[in-house]
């Protein structure tokens, strides 16, 4: 499921300008779980909270929480909102809830604003 929602997210254009592309210039900042150790921020990590078995079929609830890291809290506002417009124009996700964050990082500080969606 973490590489169904990545998938999602490089393909919408506001994600695209808001996280840019890595250095080699191979692929937009979207990772599964944790971005490279030397990446530039910003960019945006990808991580299954939950897998919930839906009855007895093979079917299956996922959760999935989508943190986005920015250098100033009005542009992770923006970059969070770019991620929830894509993850929500797609049938049968919906968003749960939201919450920002700031961690202590080299001297400076990244804003964080995770958002959580249900599939």
């Amino acid at each position: 499921m973490v590489t169904e929602a990545i998938d999602i997210l490089i393909a919408d254009t506001g994600v695209q300008t808001l996280v840019g592309r890595n250095a080699e210039n191979t692929k937009y900042k979207v990772y599964p779980v944790v971005a490279p150790q030397k990446e530039k921020i910003p960019y945006v990590t990808v991580r299954l909270t939950g897998k919930v078995k839906a009855g007895k079929g093979c079917e299956y609830n996922y959760t999935v929480s989508v943190t986005s890291f920015c250098k100033n809290y009005d542009d992770v506002e923006a970059l969070d909102e770019a991620v929830v417009g894509a993850m929500e124009a797609v049938q049968n996700i919906s968003l749960d809830s939201t919450s920002d964050n700031w961690i202590q990082a080299d001297g400076d500080g990244i804003y964080t604003k995770t958002s959580t969606f249900s599939i």
